[in-house]
């Protein structure tokens, strides 16, 4: 077999960038379905941390199909966000040892394969309590929603056994993205419930002053939390080796070939 594949992940600031990350997860399909029902258990009960630790066991231990099934069977009160794809710009007879590398070098967010954003819009009203000119700030009706936005490469091979290896390539990063999704959904939770509990203090002649701060310090408290959240994404890629999707390429049909292995630009 060929195993093609593209680069590590990057990512910025509330934003994710990622590559196909290498999973070699050996899948007990028998304990799966216990698994997965006691990882519904903690994500619908647990803490925040044992939601995302949860997840991230279950994908270590039973690997992307597993995965896979949980994210399906989830409920969500979410909405999904919009998905695009990036039309790959190669002929659909393109060689499957060829593929990972002209991916690359064609991808609009090269040497990544795709790439997934998500945002935290949030809006707030404000009650001053204290006197001037000293005040505490309390939210009213405070919400948070998160807005993700992901694009991921779309190619149709003409030859079948290269459409499949595509396709279980695409199917292990759509899990991997999923599990990114998964977590941000998780984490607009948390950012909700601790700018809720956000009690800033602030100084101002009167309280239309105190009330004309709320926007400011309650950002301060959004971008702390944003930034928590990055964390959990980038732990959600430290459990893989660097490459989500390794498309497995047919051995070439010749006598007495041996297999080749090639791997796209690692960071």
């Amino acid at each position: 077999m060929c195993e093609q594949c593209g680069s590590r992940c990057c990512q910025s600031e509330e934003e994710r960038t990622h590559a196909p990350e290498a999973t070699h997860a050996v899948i007990n399909e028998e304990a799966a379905p216990e698994q997965i029902q006691r990882t519904m258990a903690d994500m619908r009960h647990g803490s925040m941390e044992q939601r995302q630790t949860a997840v991230l066991q279950l994908q270590r231990q039973q690997g992307n199909q597993a995965v896979r099934r949980l994210l399906e069977s989830a409920e969500s009160s979410v909405p999904s966000g919009q998905v695009q794809r990036w039309a790959v710009n190669i002929p659909a007879d393109t060689p499957c040892d060829q593929v990972a590398d002209l991916i690359t070098q064609t991808s609009p967010y090269s040497p990544n394969w795709a790439r997934a954003h998500f945002e935290f819009p949030w809006s707030s009203d404000y009650v001053p309590r204290g006197t001037a000119p000293n005040y505490t700030l309390t939210p009213r009706n405070l919400n948070v929603r998160m807005r993700p936005n992901i694009d991921v490469p779309q190619w149709s091979p003409s030859d079948p056994a290269t459409r499949t290896a595509w396709r279980t390539a695409m199917s292990n990063l759509n899990t991997h993205e999923g599990v990114h999704r998964q977590t941000a959904t998780t984490w607009r939770d948390t950012i909700q419930t601790e700018m809720r509990a956000y009690r800033p203090s602030v100084t101002a002649a009167d309280e239309q002053g105190a009330v004309d701060q709320g926007e400011s310090v309650f950002q301060g408290k959004h971008d702390e939390q944003t930034a928590l959240h990055q964390n959990a994404q980038d732990q959600v890629d430290a459990n893989g080796a660097g490459c989500v999707a390794i498309i497995n390429c047919p051995a070439p049909r010749e006598e007495h070939s041996t297999s080749a292995e090639g791997e796209g630009v690692a960071e």
